[in-house]
C-alpha cells in the first residue's frame, strides 16, 4: 500500500491517482515485492504463483481426469470375458467414459463441468477424511499395510483440495499464450 502525499490516505500499490483528492501518485515510491502493479493481475484469492505455473497445474489435472477415464475404459475390457465386458466391466466402461468426458470438458473450460468437478472434489475430500479415520483404526490391526491406507487417504484429500484450489485460481482468467 502507498500513501497519498497530499491527503495522506492509503491507496493500493497499483494506483496512479489518488481516489480521494485526484493527486497524481505515479512518482510515489512503491514497497519492494509488493506484488502485482496492475489490478487485472490479482487472482480471486490473492495467489502468488505465475500464470504459466497455474495453467500447467490446471492442464495436468485435465490430463489426470482423461487418463483415469482411459484406465477405467481399459479395465472394462480387461475384466470382461472373451465375449466382451461383464456387468462390472460395463460399470468401469461407463465410469471411464464419464471421467474422460469430464477431463475434456475441463480442458475446454466448460463452466458447468468445472462446477461439477468442484462438487466431486469436495466429495473426494470427504471420502478421504472418512477413509483416513478408518485407515488409522486399521493401522492398529494391519501395521504397515494400514500406513499405506493412511497415505492413500491423504493423497485423496490433497488431490481434492488441489483441484478445488486450481479451479478457483483459474476462474475468470484466460491462459496467457
Amino acid at each position: 500500500m502507498i500513501t497519498c502525499p497530499n491527503c495522506k490516505n492509503t491507496l493500493p500499490d497499483w494506483a496512479t491517482t489518488c481516489q480521494f483528492c485526484q493527486t497524481n501518485v505515479q512518482n510515489v515510491p512503491r514497497p519492494r515485492g509488493a506484488g502485482p502493479t496492475d489490478p487485472d493481475d490479482v487472482r480471486p484469492h490473492g495467489g502468488k504463483l505465475p500464470d504459466k505455473t497455474i495453467w500447467s497445474i490446471y492442464y495436468s489435472i485435465c490430463a489426470l481426469w482423461i487418463l483415469t477415464g482411459a484406465a477405467n475404459i481399459w479395465d472394462a475390457f480387461r475384466t470382461g470375458s472373451s465375449s466382451g465386458p461383464n456387468f462390472i466391466g460395463y460399470l468401469f466402461l461407463a465410469f471411464g467414459v464419464f471421467q474422460a468426458l469430464i477431463g475434456i470438458g475441463l480442458f475446454l473450460r466448460v463452466e458447468a463441468i468445472r462446477g461439477l468437478v468442484n462438487v466431486v472434489s469436495f466429495l473426494l475430500i470427504l471420502r478421504g477424511l472418512f477413509s483416513l479415520a478408518n485407515s488409522l483404526l486399521l493401522m492398529m490391526a494391519l501395521g504397515a499395510w494400514g500406513l499405506i491406507l493412511v497415505v492413500m487417504s491423504l493423497v485423496m484429500i490433497i488431490v481434492g483440495g488441489a483441484t478445488m484450489w486450481i479451479l478457483s485460481e483459474t476462474m475468470g482468467h484466460a491462459p496467457n499464450t
